[in-house]
């Protein structure tokens, strides 16, 4: 007949069976297990850890190497899943060692953006709205900062296009009328706290047709459908129908997305 005595654990003061006590232990094995997790996450037994890993992968380093790839081959949801995790927790690191690759391997990776957007265009707009839209601070900065620093090229291309809207401004326009658009302009993008353009309906340049600065050639525009718009499309234009089936894809902020024709007319 086993008899279940009872002991007092040191660590938590309460009375439990003996079966729940390891031979000679004071402490009974739930409080041991605390105290062990409790060692494991302090910093000194992580480098005893390291330095005891460390020690054994210099000892047996094609074993172990062989099993963390057989592994790692066996198991590539859990290996997202742990690497996701690490990268979460280490955020700090992650971003440092990116940017000390970045600071030896510059001119080497400067080449290979170029090269991927020499390559890919589309994908290059894509990435880089994708960029501005959740870092709208930086990317204002950065326009900034690129507008000094090219602040001729600015000034020439807007003297292009005033010089083009000069010569493609007829006698007769109303230049009333057309200052009123712009007022309106102004007016809505304070009302409604949202850009609006003033856009024209014929572009004054793209390859097969320029159209007139005046009051009849243009309309307001929020910023969104101007720049889906661009010079891409205007009414009776040429080729529309066989234009608009080589061309389902209109840009917008360097997305490309598919359209339908009714969006057009």
């Amino acid at each position: 007949m086993t008899v279940n005595t009872q002991k007092e654990c040191r660590a938590c003061k309460s009375l439990k069976c003996a079966s729940q006590f390891k031979k000679h232990q004071a402490r009974c094995i739930d409080c041991c297990k605390e105290k062990a997790a409790l060692y494991r996450s302090t910093p000194e037994f992580k480098a005893r850890k390291a330095k005891t890993d460390a020690a054994r992968w210099l000892r047996d380093k094609e074993r172990l190497s062989a099993a963390n790839k057989e592994w790692r081959t066996n198991n590539p949801e859990r290996v997202k899943e742990v690497k996701r995790i690490w990268v979460a927790e280490n955020h700090d690191l992650v971003r440092a060692a990116k940017r000390r690759d970045r600071e030896k391997n510059a001119s080497n990776i400067s080449l290979r953006i170029l090269a991927w957007r020499q390559a890919s265009p589309e994908k290059s707009k894509a990435s880089s709205a994708m960029w501005n839209l959740r870092n709208p601070d930086l990317a204002k900065a950065n326009q900034k900062r690129y507008y000094q620093n090219n602040k001729a090229t600015f000034i020439a291309i807007n003297s292009k296009r005033r010089a083009q809207e000069l010569m493609a401004t007829p006698a007769w326009a109303n230049k009333k009328a057309i200052l009123e658009f712009y007022k309106s302009a102004q007016c809505l993008n304070m009302l409604l706290g949202e850009w609006h353009y003033v856009d024209h309906i014929v572009p004054l340049r793209s390859k097969i047709v320029c159209g007139l600065h005046c009051e009849a050639n243009l309309q307001i525009l929020p910023a969104a459908e101007n720049l889906k718009k661009k010079n891409f499309f205007w009414p009776d234009m040429p080729e529309r129908e066989s234009h608009m089936k080589k061309q389902t894809m209109t840009s917008f902020g360097g997305f490309f997305i598919a359209k339908s024709e009714s969006e057009y007319l």
